[in-house]
């Protein structure tokens, strides 16, 4: 136990003032939180001779800022909750919402209890509380944005609906194993009025391409078969795009591109395969199919980032035609034509470092989560009104 620990109950309660601290126990109670369960995970904790109680406080002293594994509910309809209790502790707050949804994250059960969200009471109303609900549906890479951020004066506070191994191409596709589309096109009808990003196609450039080529025998690699293979599909999630924009308005939809890969060289010609992916693309024998990866041409990771910028060319022109817009995360996190070292990993998993990648992708994502017609977009409107008028009125200089 470091000296932080030995904080009294005064002390404890100047952290989360002005909310009494009867109040946050309740609170952190309410969203599920299991002390038992949580001394259990923390074993150290138990053995320094914590009991319950001492171990809901101590999470509330130091766990909080440590991210430790912790017993806890589906997250959403108590951060609107936590917003409201108005603790004035900026660190402390974020802090609250980022170990709760990074802790969250880690589980896609977890995520998966975000489909059950009370959009009326739970998110339209965190502007007046000074947050914007960043709402995002896609593939298991929605995970890199994990925490909250800032942006001007507002708390962006992510919302992830998660598709796991879900293709951008199989969302229209009523024969889909994922079974994906009608998820989302179902909660699209009760998030209509807010922006919604969306981030698929990761699977698609980096797993589904490969196993066409094993199916169709193309064990040579060819470029111009991948642009092929992204404008058709792109095409296709476009059109699964375009029917959710009917009722729900293109203008609030955001798509974002897809990350820079990172699985090594290596692993590839070692025959590496998702097995979850494998399985939607009617992949039955998931060592078989490795050995097919393994007997292909691979292009190098140079290439690869080449690809994925091909598939995000065709992105963005998709949105340009249908009027969404496009949210370049891609860009921010190369470094010299490939990804960046700290995101890249150890090339064993084709997911990004999300504690690396998500400062430099939620910087993209941040200025679009703003509700039109919100208190805050108003206010925004007025001050940009305000410094035009000034600027036109302000005499020129000789």
């Amino acid at each position: 136990m470091n000296a932080t620990t030995t904080l009294d109950d005064e002390a404890l309660a100047g952290m989360y003032a002005p909310a009494g601290l009867d109040e946050i126990r309740a609170w952190l109670l309410g969203c599920g939180f299991d002390a038992a369960g949580y001394l259990k995970q923390n074993p150290q904790l138990a053995a320094a001779g914590l009991d319950e109680a001492g171990a809901l406080d101590y999470y509330l002293r130091e766990g909080v800022f440590q991210f430790r594994a912790m017993p806890i509910g589906t997250v959403a309809p108590h951060i609107r909750r936590l917003l409201e209790l108005g603790i004035e502790r900026k660190d402390v707050l974020h802090a609250l919402i980022d170990n709760l949804t990074f802790v969250s994250t880690l589980h896609d059960q977890a995520l998966a209890g975000n489909w059950d969200i009370d959009v009326k009471a739970d998110i339209r109303p965190l502007p007046r509380l000074g947050a914007q609900p960043l709402l995002m549906i896609g593939d298991s890479h929605i995970k890199t944005y994990l925490r909250c951020a800032h942006h001007e004066d507002r708390l962006i506070v992510p919302f992830f609906f998660l598709c796991t191994a879900s293709s951008a191409q199989g969302l229209g596709n009523p024969q889909s194993r994922a079974r994906s589309g009608p998820k989302v096109a179902a909660l699209m009808e009760r998030l209509r009025g807010l922006p919604v990003f969306f981030k698929f196609g990761q699977v698609d450039a980096e797993f589904v391409s490969v196993f066409h080529r094993v199916r169709e025998g193309q064990t040579r690699f060819r470029f111009e078969d991948f642009e092929a293979f992204a404008r058709r599909s792109v095409e296709r999630y476009g059109a699964f795009l375009a029917g959710q924009a009917t009722g729900h308005g293109a203008r609030l939809i955001r798509v974002c591109a897809i990350f820079p890969p990172v699985l090594s060289d290596e692993a590839w010609q070692e025959g590496y395969v998702n097995g979850h992916v494998g399985h939607l693309e009617m992949f039955e024998d998931i060592d078989a199919l490795s050995r097919a990866i393994a007997a292909l041409e691979l292009p190098d990771l140079a290439t690869r980032t080449r690809m994925h910028e091909v598939y995000n060319v065709e992105l963005r022109a998709m949105c340009a035609r249908k009027r969404f817009t496009f949210v370049d995360d891609f860009t921010p996190l190369l470094s010299d034509g490939i990804v960046r070292a700290d995101i890249a990993g150890h090339g064993r998993d084709h997911h990004v470092v999300g504690a690396f990648a998500a400062g430099p992708a939620m910087a993209v994502a941040a200025p679009l989560t703003e509700i039109p017609g919100s208190r805050s977009f108003r206010e925004r409107m007025a001050r940009l009104l305000h410094r035009t008028v000034y600027a036109r009125l302000r005499p020129t200089e000789a």
